[in-house]
């Protein structure tokens, strides 16, 4: 237990009392002491003078002795006298006490024997004779002024001594008497100090338990306290530390207070530590959020206040947790908040009635449907006459027979509707609701909480919407539109009669079917759609599609369907009108049809023009080397015009493709600044000799990319050079740019649409006479041409449409009478870095240059490979296998796929590549191929088609290679193909091992 500070020094001052009072006694006694020791000197140095004296009385006796008898024994006793007198001398003179005169009167006693011995030497050398002794004495007589000296300074000396005594003994006693009154003063101020040190204690005893109980009590407090002095924590309960998130109170003693208060509330907690600890004030509580050990927040109540601790002044802190009263507080005023906020905000009016049905409670609605203001409100009861209400009915409504008064009464809701008359005099219809309110383990009401809306406009929109329906119903059912009323799931929820008339069933037939029961199974798909496209609010759908006529008949209906939103918003049900258009559909398909037969007339008549001078030039090279002598220049040139009327054949078939975007392509990356600068002269000459050539390409579009096949791309370029050199006149200029553009959105066109993204433009331009208005349309036809009879095939302008087309791309025309005319091609950019998408046209891979390739009837040894023909026309399979066979393969041929297999299965020819046609009845090329994978069977393949209708994989899985040749070709053509994967193919792979 530590004592205070008074006690303390209470302490101290008695042990100083009492060693203060034991050292006077022992000062006291060694005064006396000393005293009685100084006293006894002096009377001891008295006593020694008067010896002395008396010494020098005997020592004159013995001196006349001597000078009378001259013996030797009274010599020697005159000489022992005088050793005693000088030894007492010299006793007298090592004496304390002795004050210098005292001192100087000794010595003078000394000088005075020294002077009287040595005159009376020389008289005892005479002691021997009588007469000298005579004269020895009377001259020691004479001498005895000398005597008297030495014996008058040892008087002088013992009075001096005698005065000492008689002036030191008072100044003894008196010190000794003085000490002896301070002992018992100090013991009697130690006594006291000592009552009021028991008296203290006992206090400090009481305090110190008084203080482990407050101690005890602040260790068990439910509440945190934590004390701190000079803003440095000295103490903290466990309930503190808990608060704090720590295992220990002793983590809390020694922080800096401060540290444990959130940043935002230091500020304020120190002005109220000064407040507490400088001027001892006790702020009121207040909430203070802390910084717990692991980061946390926590927010407490805190009270302080000033006190005495452990001898010290501190600031006592009490901190209570109020999250759970907080959240409890928050939860009730934020309740309080949203009841407040829900009710100010209601649409419907709400009153609070007491038991006497007085209006104690309203929101701003009550007061805006009833006309009242709050001082009107106040006080008012449903007794009131001032309603003039009625019911629903217009009959008298008496006070009792409110809502209110009857579910205060029944102590059971109620609920009406009821008309009031406002303060202007105008009537309000009302929907009211009482709702009685009563106490827990009561049954009578106390109260009852009424709620009512304002229903007089839904009273009058309730007769305009009945007069409303009755109109409407009568228009519906006269008009010949189909109208249905469906619901979400599709159920006809209403069928006008006008169904009756035009599909032959009645309303009642249909109403609770789901509307698409009678709908033809290919467009079921339309009206599956049309629902989730209704509801997302996105406004009304049209489309057109069959029903089934009662007569079993399909007719065309174009119908309309809209959503009908509900109260809230929603769209739950959607109404259609339907139109019976079966009679313009079959029009407008013979309309088509007619249109149809004009353009295949058109086709037909150019195709067959044009094939016809092909056969021309075939046959009559055909017979000129049947019936010509067999000259080698005749057949030359007989073969000669054979293969190029064949190379037109084959170049109309590519266009006729290209139109039907059919043609096989190879695309790749392409540069197309490159491809028109290689091009340069090739145009140059297209142009000559009527127009020139000027060419622009744009900065940006140096480096840029296409995914395009190149002969293609050069053929769209070369067809729009050609068609503006024959637009121009003489002296005519070809303007060709290459430049970039982009668009956000789609672009409508007169010949479809551009999409969105990044395109590379080809643009050409002339300056002809322009395009006239009647052609624009028909620019795109196939065969539709205004050159010349013979000058065009009409395929130029519809191969570019199908090439850019087929390319994902656009085209856009211009012109001007008199000006010329502009066509600008819109190109898919892909630079190199971009990844190709499954939008992009896809083909087989690029094969690789045709360099160093050798026909095998030149190559050195026995071997020759092995090549397996399938095709199903026998013509052009002994076209090909002589081809084959001329350069040196051996060849052997089936007819169909399943030869093939049987061939391969047999083991007898080990087959090193196969050649397949990819159209055939029963097995194409492709399924030939995957059934052959199937049986284990990996061979490299090179497919033969003039027309491709199924596509053929651009990765299969296997290592070996799968080439593409398009028919017609030429020997050359066919020998390079197949040595292409002659390397690659392995005798083992083409026998069935499984």
């Amino acid at each position: 237990m530590a004592l205070r500070a008074p006690i303390r020094l209470a302490t101290v001052a008695t042990i100083l009392l009492l060693l203060c009072a034991a050292a006077l006694w022992v000062q006291g006694q060694a005064g006396t002491f000393r005293m009685a020791r100084g006293a006894e000197r002096v009377r001891n140095g008295i006593d020694a003078v008067d010896i002395l004296e008396r010494d020098v009385g005997g020592i004159e006796s013995a001196f006349r002795t001597v000078l009378l008898v001259a013996d030797s024994a009274a010599l020697r006793d005159y000489r022992e006298r005088l050793s005693f007198r000088d030894a007492r001398l010299d006793s007298l003179r090592s004496a304390k006490n002795l004050d210098p005169e005292m001192v100087t009167q000794l010595a003078g006693v000394r000088a005075a024997f020294a002077e009287l011995d040595a005159e009376r030497l020389p008289i005892l050398d005479r002691r021997g004779n009588p007469p000298d002794g005579s004269r020895a004495l009377i001259t020691a007589d004479a001498m005895s002024g000398a005597h008297r000296r030495a014996t008058a300074t040892l008087s002088s000396l013992e009075t001096s001594l005698r005065d000492k005594l008689a002036v030191t003994q008072p100044i003894l006693e008196r010190r000794r008497d003085r000490l002896l009154l301070a002992i018992p003063a100090s013991l009697a101020a130690a006594m006291l100090l000592l009552f009021w040190l028991y008296r203290e204690l006992r206090a400090s005893v009481a305090e110190a338990s008084k203080a482990a109980r407050d101690r005890l009590l602040l260790d068990e407090s439910p509440d945190g306290i934590m004390v701190h002095n000079r803003g440095r924590v000295i103490y903290a309960n466990a309930q503190a530390a808990q608060l704090f998130g720590a295992t220990d109170p002793s983590q809390l003693v020694g922080r800096q207070a401060i540290d444990l208060i959130y940043p935002g509330d230091r500020e304020a907690v120190a002005s109220r530590v000064d407040d507490v600890v400088e001027r001892g004030l006790r702020p009121p509580p207040r909430l203070t959020r802390l910084n717990r050990l692991d980061g946390a927040v926590l927010e407490v109540e805190t009270r302080s206040a000033p006190i005495e601790f452990e001898g010290g002044r501190a600031a006592e802190v009490v901190m209570r947790d109020v999250s759970e009263r907080r959240r409890g507080e928050i939860a009730l005023a934020t309740s309080e908040q949203r009841f407040r906020a829900v009710l100010e905000t209601m649409e419907e009016g709400v009153c609070l009635q007491d038991e006497h049905l007085t209006i104690r409670l309203w929101n701003p609605a009550a007061e805006r449907i009833l006309g009242l203001s709050g001082d009107q409100m106040a006080g008012k009861t449903s007794y009131d006459p001032d309603w003039r209400a009625v019911d629903e009915f217009g009959d008298d409504l008496p006070g009792e027979r409110h809502v209110a008064p009857v579910a205060l009464r029944t102590g059971r809701p109620a609920s009406g509707i009821m008309g009031v008359s406002r303060a202007d005099g105008t009537r309000v219809w009302i929907q009211v609701s009482a709702v009685p309110m009563i106490r827990e383990n009561e049954s009578v009401p106390y109260a009852v909480v009424v709620t009512f809306a304002d229903v007089t406009l839904a009273r009058l929109n309730a007769k305009a919407l009945k007069d409303s329906e009755a109109r409407y119903r009568l228009i519906t059912e006269n008009s010949g539109d189909l109208v249905t009323l469906r619901s979400a799931d599709d159920t006809l929820l209403y069928v006008s009669p006008s169904h009756e008339r035009v599909m032959g069933w009645t309303p009642e037939e249909l109403l609770g079917k789901p509307g698409s029961a009678l709908v033809h199974p290919d467009d079921l798909m339309k009206l599956e759609r049309a629902p989730d496209a209704l509801f997302s609010g996105n406004g009304a759908r049209n489309t057109t599609l069959r029903v089934k006529h009662k007569d079993g008949r399909w007719i065309w209906l174009e119908v309309v369907a809209a959503p009908i939103a509900a109260g809230d918003g929603a769209f739950s049900t959607f109404v259609t009108s339907a139109r019976d258009i079966s009679d313009r559909r079959r029009l407008e398909e013979e309309l088509l049809q007619a249109q149809k037969m004009e353009s295949m007339g058109r086709m037909a008549s150019g195709v067959a023009h044009d094939f016809n001078n092909l056969l021309t030039a075939i046959r009559s090279s055909a017979e000129l080397l049947l019936h010509a002598p067999l000259g080698r220049d005749i057949v030359r040139e007989s073969v000669t015009e054979i293969t190029e009327a064949v190379d037109r054949a084959a170049a109309l078939t590519a266009q006729l493709l290209a139109f039907a975007r059919r043609q096989h392509t190879q695309p790749a990356l392409l540069d197309c600044a490159q491809v028109l600068r290689d091009a340069r002269g090739l145009l140059a000459r297209l142009a000559a000799p009527t127009s020139t050539v000027t060419m622009a390409i744009a900065d940006d579009v140096e480096s840029a990319t296409i995914f395009a096949d190149r002969s293609q791309f050069e053929q769209v370029l070369f067809n729009l050079v050609v068609n503006a050199r024959d637009a121009s006149t003489r002296d005519g200029e070809v303007t060709i740019e290459l430049g970039s553009t982009y668009f956000a959105e789609d672009v409508p066109g007169r010949f479809g649409n551009i999409g969105a993204g990044r395109y590379v433009t080809l643009c050409v331009r002339d300056n002809g006479a322009g395009i006239p208005t009647g052609v624009m349309p028909h620019l795109f036809e196939p065969f539709f041409t205004t050159k010349p009879e013979g000058a065009g095939t009409g395929l130029g302008l519809s191969t570019v449409y199908g090439i850019v087309n087929q390319h994902n791309g656009g085209v856009a025309v211009a012109s001007e009478a008199g000006v010329g005319s502009e066509f600008t091609v819109y190109w898919p950019r892909t630079d190199a870095a971009d990844e190709l998408t499954d939008s992009q046209p896809r083909a087989i891979a690029p094969e690789p240059a045709l360099d160093n390739i050798t026909p095998v009837v030149e190559r050195a040894g026995p071997v020759r490979s092995t090549v397996l023909l399938v095709d199903n026309e026998p013509s052009v399979r002994r076209t090909v296998a002589k081809l084959l066979g001329r350069c040196g393969f051996n060849v052997v041929q089936a007819a169909n796929g399943a030869d093939a297999i049987a061939i391969i299965r047999d083991g007898v020819t080990l087959i090193d590549v196969l050649v397949t046609d990819v159209k055939m009845p029963g097995m194409t090329g492709v399924q030939l191929v995957d059934e052959l994978l199937r049986l284990h069977v990996d061979l490299p393949v090179l497919f033969i088609s003039g027309q491709i209708d199924d596509p053929i994989p651009r990765e299969w899985p296997t290592g070996s290679p799968r080439h593409f040749l398009r028919k017609p070709f030429r020997g050359d053509e066919l020998s390079r193909k197949v040595l292409r994967l002659i390397p690659a193919a392995s005798r083992s792979l083409g026998v069935i091992t499984a």
